[in-house]
């Protein structure tokens, strides 16, 4: 093969290849913590970002338009003291919950299904939440939001649709963080690069769930788990 072909081939492969999210340069020389605005306070974490670079991810960026969304939601379920939306967030621990209600599996749906309702319902007869303690949240007065990037996936690109990029990252959100008692979540954030569409998910609620509440030990195996 000609040194021209070989160009020629070369290029070929270069216009077919996805192209990764575009990764700015400005954040890896931004301070250690920066106020983005009035009330919202992004932290750099240079561990987690080493996954966010690997796959070619911005997380100040991510944090600013993908994880900042959350503060708008979690502000509305306060105002409304809309627990079933907490639940809802929530799928990843309700299998914990599942096996404290008495070993169902938030896998089978039928049961999943009774788990949920189940949480619901509890709360609305007693005002407690007796897993989670989400109930101290329906209570908090917002004042403030902290994101620090912790975990970044490889970016995922369906073989029916290779011009779509499917993204999922984790962050520690911590609400209110210069009060007394700040309350922090581990949310994993599930975006894409064609629609507005953000799903975010509960992982881990400190100090309440599932460790301790549900879980008294820490699996070694799953990172969501380990302690701060």
């Amino acid at each position: 093969m000609n040194r021209r072909l070989i160009i020629i081939v070369l290029a070929i492969i270069s216009c077919d290849a996805p192209k990764s999210q575009d990764l700015g340069k400005s954040w890896m020389t931004a301070p250690d913590q920066e106020t983005l605005e009035p009330g919202v306070t992004y932290v750099r974490e240079k561990g987690a970002e080493l996954e966010f670079i690997k796959y070619n991810l911005d997380p100040r960026d991510i944090a600013k338009k993908q994880v900042l969304p959350f503060r708008d939601l979690f502000q509305e379920i306060i105002k409304k003291k809309d627990f079933s939306s907490l639940v809802h967030l929530s799928m990843f621990i309700a299998d914990d919950v599942g096996k404290k209600m008495g070993g169902l599996s938030y896998l089978v749906p039928s049961e999943s299904e009774v788990i949920d309702k189940n949480w619901i319902n509890i709360f609305k007869k007693t005002g407690k939440d007796p897993y989670c303690d989400y109930d101290k949240l329906l209570k908090l007065k917002y004042q403030g939001i902290e994101m620090m990037p912790y975990a970044a996936q490889e970016p995922r690109v369906p073989p029916i649709a290779p011009d779509k990029v499917f993204y999922k990252v984790t962050y520690l959100v911590r609400i209110n963080p210069d009060s007394k008692i700040p309350h922090s979540f581990f949310i994993e954030v599930n975006y894409d690069n064609y629609t507005a569409d953000k799903r975010y998910y509960i992982l881990r609620y400190n100090n309440h769930c599932p460790i301790p509440n549900l879980i008294p030990e820490v699996d070694e195996h799953d990172y969501h788990l380990k302690p701060e």
